[in-house]
C-alpha cells in the first residue's frame, strides 16, 4: 500500500503467527478526457475517482467495496477472518502431522 493513501484497517494480533489484517485503502482512478465531455455522463466533472478497495496481510488482491451495503461489509470481513482462522488451523494440523510422522521413524 502506498504511504499516502488514505486507509482504515482491523487488525487481529495473533502473536506468533501473521496478523489478520482487513484493510480497506482509497485508491485514485483517473477518467478519461473522453468519458469527461460527455455530456450524458454529468456525473463525471473530474479528472479523477476513488475506489475503496480491500487489502490483506497475506498480500492477496484486494476487491472494490464500493457498492456494499455497512451489513455486507461486516459480513465480508467476518467471511475473511473465518478463512484466516480455516487457514491457521490447517497449518497448524499439517505440523502436528509431520511432527507425528517425524517422531515414528
Amino acid at each position: 500500500m502506498q504511504q499516502n493513501e488514505p486507509s482504515v484497517e482491523l487488525v487481529v494480533h495473533k502473536g506468533t503467527v501473521r496478523d489478520f489484517v482487513y484493510g480497506i485503502k482509497s485508491v485514485k482512478r483517473e477518467i478519461t478526457d473522453q468519458l469527461i465531455r460527455e455530456d450524458s455522463l454529468p456525473h463525471f466533472k473530474y479528472a479523477a475517482t476513488f475506489i475503496p478497495l480491500t487489502y490483506f496481510s497475506d498480500g492477496r488482491d484486494g476487491y472494490d467495496v464500493q457498492y456494499m451495503t455497512q451489513k455486507e461489509l461486516i459480513a465480508d470481513m467476518l467471511k475473511q477472518y473465518e478463512r484466516y482462522l480455516n487457514l491457521l488451523a490447517g497449518v497448524g494440523q499439517e505440523l502436528m502431522g509431520h511432527e507425528q510422522v517425524e517422531l515414528a521413524e
